[in-house]
C-alpha cells in the first residue's frame, strides 16, 4: 500500500474501496468483507449511500482491527445545520467510536455551520480528519479556508483519465489540501469506455496489467488517492493489485492523450439542488 500524508499529519491509504451504489441488501456487507479480505484498509461510505450499517457490520466481522482501517463517511447537506449531531448518528450507524475522515458531501446547504460542526466533532475526538466532497463547481470552499481554524485535509471529486478539474486541483495543492478521485475508472455510466481506450490498452499490454489497474496506477502516480468500487469480488481484488509496477514517462505521455475534458456525471450543481436538498432518509 502507498499512503498520502494529510495536512494534519495523519497517513491515509492512497487506494480505498468505494461503496457508492452498493445496496444495503447484503451486497454492501459482502463487498466490504471481500475488500478487507483482499487487503484494502481504506473504506469509503456516506449517509447518502444508505449502506453505513452494512459497512460497519462488515468491519466488525472482518477480524481486522478497527485501528488498522481508515474509515470515511460523508454527511448530507440537510444535516449541516447540526453537523456534530449528524456525526453522532453516523457513529451509531457504523457501530464505531470514531471516524477517520468525514466529508461535507456537497457544496450546498449551510456550509459554514457544517464546517463548525465538523471542527467540533474533531475537538471531541469523534472524527480525526475533515474534508470536502464535490466542491469543485463552487467557490464556497474558499469561505471555509478564509473563515475557519481548520482547512480541509482532503477534497474528493470526480476525476479520471478523461476529466480532471485541474485549476481546482492546483489551488487545493497550493494550500496543502490532498485530493481524492471518485469514479477513478469512469464509473458505471461510462460503460467501461475508459478501460478500453487504445492508449490505456497499449500501456496495459506493456505491463501485463488490465486497463483498470493502469488507470488506478495513474491516479496514484499523479498524486491522487482513489476509491474504486465494485460488486464483483474478482474486480475488487484486481483493483488492489497495482503496487508491483510503475508507469514511466512514456506511459504517462501516452495516457495524457486520452483525455476528453468531459465529465461522466455531467449535471450542473444548480440542477442537483432540488434532488439533494429534498432527499429523505429513513434512519
Amino acid at each position: 500500500m502507498e499512503y498520502i500524508t494529510l495536512n494534519n499529519g495523519l497517513k491515509m491509504p492512497s487506494l480505498g474501496f468505494g461503496t457508492f451504489g452498493l445496496a444495503a441488501d447484503g451486497t454492501a456487507k459482502r463487498c466490504v468483507l471481500a475488500a478487507l479480505k483482499a487487503g484494502y484498509r481504506h473504506i469509503d461510505t456516506a449517509h447518502g449511500y444508505l449502506n453505513e450499517r452494512e459497512v460497519g457490520e462488515a468491519i466488525k466481522e472482518s477480524g481486522v482491527a478497527r485501528e488498522d482501517i481508515w474509515l470515511t463517511t460523508k454527511i448530507w447537506p440537510t444535516e449541516y445545520g447540526d453537523a456534530e449531531a449528524a456525526v453522532d448518528r453516523a457513529l451509531e450507524r457504523l457501530g464505531t467510536g470514531y471516524i477517520d475522515l468525514v466529508y461535507l458531501h456537497h457544496a450546498l446547504g449551510d456550509i459554514q455551520a457544517g464546517w463548525r460542526g465538523l471542527e467540533s466533532a474533531v475537538r471531541h475526538g469523534k472524527v480525526r480528519s475533515i474534508g470536502i466532497s464535490n466542491f469543485e463547481r463552487s467557490d464556497s470552499y474558499k469561505n471555509i479556508l478564509a473563515g475557519f481554524e481548520t482547512a480541509p485535509a482532503i477534497a474528493q471529486m470526480e476525476r479520471h483519465i478523461a476529466f480532471s478539474p485541474d485549476a481546482y486541483v492546483e489551488d487545493l495543492r497550493s494550500r496543502g489540501i490532498a485530493c481524492e478521485a471518485w469514479f477513478p475508472l469512469g464509473g458505471t455510466m461510462s460503460q467501461k469506455a475508459q478501460l478500453n481506450l487504445p492508449e490505456v490498452q497499449q500501456v496495459a499490454k506493456k505491463h501485463g496489467k488490465t486497463g483498470a489497474q493502469v488507470l488506478l496506477r495513474w491516479q496514484l502516480q499523479t498524486g491522487f488517492a482513489a476509491v474504486p468500487g465494485s460488486a464483483n469480488e474478482e474486480h475488487i481484488a484486481e483493483n488492489l493489485d497495482i503496487f508491483d509496477f510503475t508507469l514511466d514517462e512514456e506511459d504517462l505521455a501516452a495516457l495524457a492523450k486520452a483525455t476528453s475534458g468531459k465529465r461522466v456525471f455531467d449535471v450542473a450543481l444548480s440542477a442537483q439542488v432540488d434532488m439533494i436538498m429534498g432527499f429523505k432518509f429513513n434512519d
